[in-house]
């Protein structure tokens, strides 16, 4: 047996190759898991493994290759073997209990049986395309092996990707759906998630001072600050654009004659004037406008389960100047994504705006905790404001149920009741 070595990410890749056969090289040291173990071939091959005792029996189960496996994944998972067979249980039969009882993993089931379910479903492509991306380190898992340890995981994962609490559990409830699907299905025997439930973590500073102060209307100076930051921008690509075509790259197109330079600029704009949310934005068609009109006829994408006939939104002036502009900058289209992709031509990714967000944020002098959907709730604030009721507020803001606007908005609302009385014939007297 060859002499024993810590194992780091450094040892094993330093393990000595066999002549023939294999060697094990056990962990050691303050923080050795006993039994652990890295296995190298004569192939030079190396792979974790364990051994334990379980009913008497001594027992050896592969963890994974290396380096697919890192060290510090194939010793948590060491771990976990070691707990089990410390209770009782025996890591090698659940495995193999687990593959006989189903062989779906989650990436399978999503391309397979959900995608038929979904298939029947307005919304069921951005379902899926939401649990490929959200989940993809996950696909190779069996869906009955997915543990809460995995979830707290990919939670970590998704705020470090600057995901926010409530699109997390979105995506959450999501992954839920589909093992409920999977339960109904019989593909498996129960979801191993049930009743577990995402805890929401402490509100911000700043968070907490929206709440008290019920802030929801942008003030003067940030609606000068946004206009202002959308102009820089403008004005930063357009200047970018001369200074590639001036350095070799006059293939671009000229933009020296164009109103928007970026779609960011038109996005945002709509944003501010239509109070739509990001989602019908990225959806938003040409077929859907109607500029003679002035309206903008579509199915609300968030609702679309339960309300699927279009509805009908009117356009401000300032909206459709902005449409119109755009429109011919993209030389008149008659169909396709008003805001499509550059890369695909196709819908824009969700996290699209994210990067030009913070550049116009930066440019205009915005605080930093102003989030796109800022404008949306401005939006149904400003109305308000002017004297619109929340019975239009909540039709303009697509909510399936007034209460959402009540809820949200009736504050700034202001004392229709007492205005109301004073249109009663005398009652001024």
């Amino acid at each position: 047996m060859a002499k024993a070595h810590g194992l780091t990410e450094r040892t094993v890749k330093a393990l000595p190759t066999p002549p023939a056969g294999y060697t094990l090289h056990w962990d050691e040291g303050a923080n050795k898991i006993p039994g652990f173990a890295c296995r190298v071939t004569s192939a030079g091959a190396k792979s974790f493994v364990m051994d334990y005792r379980t009913a008497g029996r001594k027992r050896r189960i592969t963890i994974g290759r290396w380096p697919a496996w890192s060290v510090q994944a194939a010793r948590e998972r060491a771990s976990e073997y070691l707990r089990a067979a410390q209770s009782g249980d025996d890591p090698l039969e659940q495995r193999q209990a687990a593959r006989d009882a189903n062989t779906n993993t989650l990436g399978r089931y999503i391309a397979t049986d959900y995608a038929a379910h979904q298939a029947r479903k307005k919304s069921g492509d951005q379902t899926l395309a939401l649990l490929s991306r959200s989940f993809e380190k996950l696909h190779n898992r069996p869906l009955p092996s997915l543990t809460m340890k995995d979830i707290e995981q990919w939670r970590t994962r998704r705020e470090a990707d600057g995901l926010k609490f409530q699109t997390i559990k979105r995506h959450f409830d999501t992954l839920q759906g589909l093992l409920n699907h999977a339960v109904t299905m019989k593909a498996i025997s129960a979801n191993p998630l049930k009743g577990m439930k995402l805890q929401e973590p402490a509100s911000t500073e700043d968070e907490q001072l929206e709440t008290v102060t019920g802030r929801k209307i942008l003030t003067d100076d940030e609606i000068a600050q946004f206009f202002a930051g959308l102009e820089a921008f403008n004005e930063k690509k357009r200047e970018q654009r001369r200074n590639s075509r001036a350095h070799g790259k006059d293939h671009l197109p000229d933009l020296d004659g164009a109103t928007y330079t970026h779609h960011a600029v038109p996005w945002l704009r709509l944003a501010y004037f239509t109070g739509f949310r990001p989602g019908d934005l990225f959806g938003l068609q040409w077929p859907h406008i109607d500029l003679d009109k002035r309206q903008i006829r579509k199915v609300i994408e968030k609702t679309a389960q339960h309300v699927k006939e279009p509805q009908t939104f009117p356009l401000s002036p300032a909206a459709v100047a902005t449409l119109q502009a755009w429109h011919k900058d993209q030389g008149k289209p008659a169909a396709g994504y008003v805001f499509p992709s550059e890369r695909t031509g196709g819908r824009m990714d969700k996290k699209a705006m994210q990067g030009p967000w913070r550049q116009i944020r930066k440019l205009g002098g915005l605080p930093d905790f102003l989030d796109i959907y800022s404008l949306r709730h401005n939006f149904a604030s400003q109305m308000i404001r002017a004297g619109a009721d929340l019975f239009t507020v909540s039709k303009l803001m697509a909510h399936t149920d007034i209460q959402t606007t009540i809820k949200n908005y009736a504050k700034l609302a202001p004392d229709q009741a007492a205005d109301a009385v004073l249109h009663i014939p005398g009652a001024e007297s």
